[in-house]
């Protein structure tokens, strides 16, 4: 059975971020649930979750699809130079992003980026850092 075209555009960002993330000292994979136990953020950790897929009709025999896809940075960071090391590095996977016209396997462009985070209260009480980065990438298909 092959996979959704959801999972396979998640699939497809996990291998386009890898390389970045592991010059930082991370790892990237694909998760449906993005949970880490706090022990484990001692090393960084980048994991892409495909979200949603929304079908938009746009003329009679014209349909969108866009393919929303959460990509979360997560690691202890104890400094502001820490932080301020993985805010670049979220910086970095956003250009990368935006320079990417389109991934394979949906034939789909980047439409829109939105980033969360750090929170505040995370850092202050658990010493850790989480951004979001959420991508939406749009394919068409017509019938």
């Amino acid at each position: 059975m092959s996979k959704s075209q959801l999972v396979g555009v998640a699939d497809d960002l996990t291998d386009l971020i890898r390389q970045t993330v592991m010059l930082a000292g991370g790892t990237a994979e694909r998760v449906y649930v993005p949970l880490t136990p706090l022990e484990e953020l001692e090393v960084l950790r980048v994991q892409v979750t495909p979200r949603q897929e929304k079908v938009i009709r746009e003329a009679r025999s014209m349909w969108f699809h866009d393919f929303i896809i959460d990509i979360g940075v997560q690691q202890r960071a104890r400094t502001v130079e820490e932080s301020d090391t993985l805010t670049a590095l979220v910086d970095a996977i956003v250009t990368l992003l935006e320079e990417t016209p389109q991934v394979a396997t949906a034939q789909a462009g980047l439409v829109t980026l939105k980033t969360i985070g750090p929170d505040p209260n995370d850092l202050n009480e658990k010493s850790t850092f989480t951004m979001v980065i959420t991508a939406t990438f749009r394919g068409g298909k017509k019938v």
